[in-house]
């Protein structure tokens, strides 16, 4: 029988081997499990919004003084029913509160360490939810809007091959997260790298590289390049074998063993960028190991400050004196510095 009354005729050969299903149930159970309507506001599993709070809480200052936690959330009762909301063309919804607990930690002793001082918990209105009915149906301003399932493309990594009308083939990747912004890498017929991260407007992938840290070009060059040992050569300017090295960044520091000073002890946390320059006197390793924090020559910025007290590194033995090193890394190998290797009888440079 059918759903008026009327009794149903099947011409297919077969016996049908299942119950038609309905085809509602896919939309009521997922926003079933999304609300966990059928457990109370203390019994919520880790599953639907409360998965949602319990990622983003808790959020903290950058000083670490405030904390603000997630204990639990509740959804209230509808203000009007459906036929009312679409009559007076609102929408169909319930108030959601959660209970949040705020902690201000108080500073024990001298040692920085702090503990829990002063704890305010309160519930917090976080504004109206949208709740689907009978139908399977929201009812936004009036209107009923039905759900629209859309297929959902998997996390991971997309690598694309174009050909541009003038013949040049164009490459193109594409990293799609389980969750948050899409970053995607083109190739131009200049084999110049940019990067759109959620198709917005391109920017040089070098400019993205920097923000994660490699600052300086010499950084980034070691990435995709290996070093490499060039002979210094002194002989003509326009000589083949000086045009080939001259304008390349250097790989590592050379000091200058005519420097009479000794390297000082440099305290990071009394440094002061832009009124007191500095360049590291060796290389520093990370405490944890695998790769080092910065090389010799590297001059200490803001850049290496901010990784140093990542790594707990609180001293450093630097120079004042630029004239430490005869060439620093990353530096470019001009006329000029290839007669300061020259001079100072150095051969080789990396």
């Amino acid at each position: 029988m059918t759903a008026n009354g009327r009794p149903a005729v099947l011409f297919a050969k077969l016996d049908r081997p299942i119950d038609m299903p309905h085809f509602l149930d896919v939309q009521r159970v997922a926003f079933e499990r999304l609300l966990q309507t059928g457990s109370g506001d203390e019994e919520h599993g880790d599953l639907g919004l409360e998965r949602v709070f319990r990622e983003i809480f808790p959020i903290t200052d950058v000083n670490g003084n405030f904390s603000l936690e997630f204990v639990s959330y509740s959804l209230g009762e509808p203000k009007y029913e459906v036929d009312e909301c679409i009559e007076r063309d609102m929408t169909y919804s319930a108030p959601l509160k959660a209970r949040l607990r705020l902690v201000v930690f108080e500073a024990v002793g001298k040692d920085g360490e702090t503990r829990p001082g002063s704890i305010l918990e309160k519930e917090v209105y976080l504004g109206e939810l949208p709740l689907l009915t009978e139908q399977s149906t929201f009812v936004v301003n009036g209107a009923e809007r039905v759900i629209v399932s859309q297929l959902h493309r998997s996390p991971g990594v997309v690598f694309e091959e174009t050909v541009h009308p003038n013949g040049t083939r164009l490459f193109s990747s594409r990293i799609i997260p389980f969750r948050g912004s899409w970053v995607e890498f083109t190739l131009d017929i200049h084999d110049v790298i940019h990067v759109h991260i959620d198709k917005k407007k391109k920017f040089p992938a070098t400019a993205l590289l920097r923000a994660f840290g490699y600052g300086r070009s010499v950084d980034i060059l070691e990435l995709f390049y290996k070093r490499r040992i060039v002979r210094i050569e002194t002989g003509e300017e326009e000589s083949p074998a000086r045009r080939e090295f001259t304008g390349t960044l250097v790989a590592r520091s050379i000091p200058n063993a005519d420097f009479g000073e000794a390297p000082s002890s440099l305290r990071l946390e009394e440094h002061e960028v832009g009124t007191q320059p500095a360049w590291l006197a060796e290389d520093i390793p990370h405490p944890e190991g695998g790769e080092s924090i910065a090389a010799a020559g590297d001059p200490v910025g803001e850049e290496f400050l901010s990784r140093a007290s990542e790594a707990g590194v609180e001293a450093v033995d630097a120079f004042e004196d630029e004239a430490a090193f005869i060439v620093r890394r990353g530096e470019t190998l001009t006329d000029e510095a290839i007669e300061r290797l020259s001079r100072a009888g150095i051969a080789e440079v990396e």
